[in-house]
């Protein structure tokens, strides 16, 4: 049938994923990095705008 095939699949595809959303939000991760960009932009229009 395959089911169990899929499913195992499925499981490992999500396990792969899980530990790539780690590393994106780490330190250095690319996740991490644009919201370190996000912050700066931030920083820098409000001392503009002071």
């Amino acid at each position: 049938m395959g089911g169990g095939d899929e499913v195992a699949e499925m499981r490992k595809r999500a396990r792969e994923l899980g530990e790539e959303a780690k590393k994106a939000v780490e330190e250095g991760g690319s996740s991490y990095a644009d919201a370190e960009a996000l912050i700066e932009e931030l920083k820098s229009s409000r001392r503009i705008d002071s």
